[in-house]
């Protein structure tokens, strides 16, 4: 979770940026943008739907008991 809100911070502080830096054109830094956020989506457990996968207790099988 921390990751993907540290990619998330970095987007927007660099989207901030990009208003001063005419050094790199829109349309890449979109794509770089689109691309990081995805990212940003892909491991964020409530983002991606993997908490749901940990906020059941486990099930112990007969042969666990």
């Amino acid at each position: 979770m921390r990751e993907a809100l540290d990619i998330r911070a970095l987007v927007l502080q660099l989207g901030e940026s990009m208003a001063t830096n005419p050094d790199i054109d829109d349309a890449s830094f979109a794509a770089w943008r689109s691309w990081a956020l995805g990212e940003a989506d892909r491991i964020d457990p409530f983002t991606s739907g993997q908490i749901l996968e940990h906020l059941h207790a486990p099930t112990l099988g007969e042969d666990e008991q």
